[in-house]
């Protein structure tokens, strides 16, 4: 009984890790894609731009520009982002 437990605290916490690990690629994958669609884009756009990818991809999106500034959001507005997603 207890190494059923045990091996099921083990699976438990292998597929969370593998379902995170599957989770994060996704979005930087998605962000990766994003980022070359908002690189020449229009500034007056990228507010609508991002509420159509948020519903698309059903995420919050933050469109940043090199300096951390926040230039289009889909929640609460900041001023700047500390550590920003670079997208390669």
């Amino acid at each position: 009984m207890i190494i059923f437990l045990i091996l099921g605290l083990y699976l438990s916490n292998f597929f969370a890790n593998q379902y995170m690990y599957s989770l994060r690629e996704t979005l930087e994958n998605d962000a990766s894609l994003l980022s070359e669609f908002v690189k020449n884009m229009d500034t007056d756009y990228l507010e609508k731009f991002s509420y159509q990818a948020s519903d698309n991809l059903g995420v919050r999106v933050t469109i940043i520009d090199n300096q951390g500034v926040p230039k289009a959001e889909t929640s609460k507005k900041c001023k700047r982002v500390r550590q920003p997603f670079r997208a390669s």
